[in-house]
């Protein structure tokens, strides 16, 4: 411990953003004290990313009254550098990462191969790194490839960088902020991804956790700040709340529960399934066998490298397939390649929207008609009534898609394959990294289009939305369905047991 707990490690005053006439944060304040873990929390387009890009001199602020690191003002040449000499460091939800490079190489870059008077020892390098693992906990080996570890090893590996006394920290006292570092992670590696933050608390750093996902703001927050539409709502204990408050707080009205299935009516005798897959096999898929039904939405999970991601790509023709047999409605097709799937009726939203889905640079129309350029359906949708339909937040079709917040940027992704009228629908972690409102906007999304007709598969990592989506859940263990889960309430915690 440092001695530093009670007083304010980052305190913000009177901070303004406007970006023409949108204003992003209006007269915000926040006091975030030393040794402690605050969840900064607010949905999509709150003012979460631009108050830290501020606090890291990322970017300059329209107004500001004081900012100061541990007592101290912040200079007026505020920074990136002044920022990391004071001892802010952040880790943004995308880092990067070289996975063929070394977890040496990772760590040290840009100094490694630098050294005093044009030395460089990699023993050196090596013993350095292994010293920053070891101040978080991890013992892996440094020379081995970064690629080689798992998502959450990997994660606390950065981690442990952006602890690391450098020499421009003092005491080493560390003000570390965390931007939605499991989004992608398995529940378990994302548990324990926290409970090494946890320890890190212990050691004094103050730690500030931006996450949609809820349940690890209220395991890992001791105190909860609360950003909406560009203004701050105020700062509470983690343990004078609960989910349904805090989501209420966070939208400023109560969250309806959309009304859900049973799914017992997707199966009629003698019905014939909408997709059938038998002995699905590539790289970590290695005998899938499911059956999905019209109107059904069913879940696979598992952990990573288990195949359940794997399993929708092999589908779509995404990734080769090495066996296995498809059929869709009851006829086998030969899907080879994602316009082989596009014309048998298979829409698929990927796992990363950023690297996979979306074209930043070009405006909602044409991302929202993409798919009209690979497969023509006979008919071009309309932009605008589709940003109606679909309810994406956005001043007009012509506007540049990275603009929007990710929740919007994923209801585009979705409305351009509902508007196909798909036969199957696979979607991959349809709701990663997405704000509370326009995650049960997504969910909303997905049971239409089940309601039409259509077989829904949803790849997922988070139990807690397997549990509202989905019929049933099958659990994929080293390439096969090792567990059937019936849908409903109480079903995430089976689903838990069954993937460890």
């Amino acid at each position: 411990m440092t001695g530093n707990e009670g007083q304010p490690a980052l305190e913000i005053t009177g901070m303004t953003k406007r970006y023409g006439g949108t204003v992003a944060l209006d007269h915000v304040s926040a006091r975030f004290n030393a040794g402690r873990i605050y969840g900064l929390v607010g949905i999509n387009g709150s003012g979460k990313s631009t108050m830290i890009k501020i606090a890291a001199g990322i970017e300059q602020p329209t107004e500001l009254e004081g900012l100061s690191f541990y007592g101290q003002p912040a200079s007026n040449e505020h920074d990136a550098a002044a920022a990391h000499a004071q001892g802010l460091r952040v880790l943004h939800q995308r880092p990067a990462q070289f996975l063929d490079l070394s977890v040496t190489e990772n760590l040290l870059l840009p100094d490694v191969g630098r050294g005093r008077f044009g030395a460089f020892s990699w023993g050196a390098a090596h013993d350095r790194v292994r010293a920053m693992l070891a101040s978080v906990n991890l013992d892996i080996d440094p020379r081995r490839r970064f690629g080689r570890f798992s998502p959450a090893q990997r994660t606390m590996a950065l981690i442990s960088k952006l602890l690391h006394d450098d020499g421009t920290g003092g005491d080493a006292r560390r003000i570390v902020i965390l931007d939605e570092p499991t989004a992608t992670l398995p529940e378990a590696e994302a548990m324990w991804l926290l409970d090494q933050l946890k320890a890190q608390k212990a050691k004094g750093h103050t730690i500030i956790y931006v996450s949609h996902r809820l349940d690890e703001l209220f395991y890992i927050a001791d105190d909860l700040t609360i950003l909406r539409n560009g203004k701050m709502i105020g700062t509470t204990p983690s343990s004078a709340t609960n989910e349904k408050d805090l989501v209420t707080l966070l939208l400023g009205h109560e969250l309806e529960a959309a009304p859900r299935s049973t799914g017992a009516e997707t199966r009629t005798e003698g019905a014939v399934a909408r997709i059938e897959v038998t002995g699905l096999a590539g790289r970590d898929a290695k005998a899938v066998n499911l059956k999905v039904w019209p109107g059904e939405i069913v879940g696979l999970t598992g952990i990573i490298g288990s195949g359940f991601l794997e399993t929708c790509e092999l589908i779509f023709g995404a990734k080769p397939r090495k066996a296995g047999d498809i059929r869709i409605d009851g006829k086998p097709v030969d899907l080879r390649h994602p316009g082989d799937a596009m014309r048998a009726g298979i829409g698929m939203v990927p796992s990363d929207r950023t690297e996979m889905a979306v074209f930043p640079h070009w405006s909602l129309a044409e991302n929202l008609n993409v798919t009209q350029a690979c497969v023509k359906t006979g008919s071009v949708p309309d932009a605008k009534a589709m940003i109606a339909t679909y309810g994406v937040k956005a001043p007009g079709p012509r506007a540049k898609i990275w603009t929007l917040s990710g929740g919007n940027q994923q209801k585009v992704v979705l409305a351009r394959w509902m508007e196909r009228n798909p036969r199957v629908l696979l979607l991959c972690e349809p709701t990663a990294g997405v704000d509370p409102g326009a995650r049960d906007d997504l969910h909303r999304l997905i049971r239409a289009a089940a309601a039409k007709g259509c077989a829904v598969i949803v790849s997922s990592t988070d139990a807690d939305e397997l549990e509202a989506l989905a019929h049933r859940t099958l659990v994929i263990n080293r390439g096969r369905v090792a567990a059937e889960i019936p849908g409903g309430p109480g079903s995430k915690t089976k689903i838990r047991e069954k993937i460890i």
